[in-house]
């Protein structure tokens, strides 16, 4: 941040701030408007988000303040310890890849599909009962990892123009180019799904959404807690 008129800017910003709430200003449109004030180029933001039970995850996310746009995101999973968030942010380079990158380089194993569509609650309850080819640490799928599996889909497959992900989950932010898939397939799961299948991941403007994927259209979408959809659960490979 430049040091001429930073005083002034950032006098400014916060009466503007405090004129309204400062819960506001913990929302990214906010962040960017104050860095824009003080004339910074990038705006640095980390959230620590609870995916499960004993498992966190620390997101790093770099924005581009002059065209208001993510530019890259870094994320780690960790144990929800004090120390595990120490050794996560000691542990970042962020001069390598961006998430959805890494993402892709990681080694998940997927369920077979479930027999019967289920709600959302059941869908997160079949997954952590399920045992299945000797593993036992099953789980529903964040928003990312089901992703994964979207093919013959350029704009909503990792790194797409389709923005969802496990670090933007805003309905209004990041799901202009997440449409039906322009083809003539009706299949777009690596796995051969047909169906619409469940995440894990909420979105972040509703307390009754949850994003799921429909394989047959390619569509990125989310529908309600209370609505009947199929799962695949996930585990990491030993």
């Amino acid at each position: 941040i430049p040091k001429s008129d930073r005083d002034t800017a950032l006098d400014k910003a916060i009466e503007e701030t405090k004129l309204s709430s400062r819960k506001e200003c913990v929302d990214e449109k906010c962040q960017l408007s104050l860095v824009a004030e003080l004339q910074a180029n990038f705006l640095i933001n980390t959230k620590i988000k609870k995916l499960y039970e004993n498992t966190c995850q620390i997101s790093i996310s770099k924005f581009d303040v002059e065209k208001r746009a993510g530019v890259f995101s870094w994320d780690k999973r960790f144990d929800c310890s004090s120390k595990g968030v120490f050794d996560s942010i000691d542990g970042f380079d962020l001069k390598n890849e961006p998430s959805e990158k890494l993402i892709k380089k990681e080694k998940y194993q997927w369920s077979k599909r479930s027999l019967e569509k289920l709600s959302w609650s059941e869908s997160k309850s079949y997954c952590e009962k399920l045992s299945e080819n000797g593993t036992d640490g099953w789980r529903l799928p964040t928003i990312s990892e089901l992703r994964s599996l979207v093919t013959n889909c350029p704009d909503n497959e990792p790194g797409g123009k389709c923005k969802v992900n496990d670090l933007c989950l805003d309905r209004k932010k990041c799901s202009d180019s997440c449409t039906v898939c322009s083809s003539k397939k009706n299949n777009f799961s690596k796995l051969g799904d047909t169906e619409m299948l469940w995440s894990s991941s909420e979105l972040e403007d509703g307390n009754v959404t949850v994003w799921r994927i429909d394989f047959k259209t390619g569509e990125i979408n989310f529908d309600y807690r209370s609505a009947k959809n199929f799962v695949r659960c996930v585990a990491e490979k030993p």
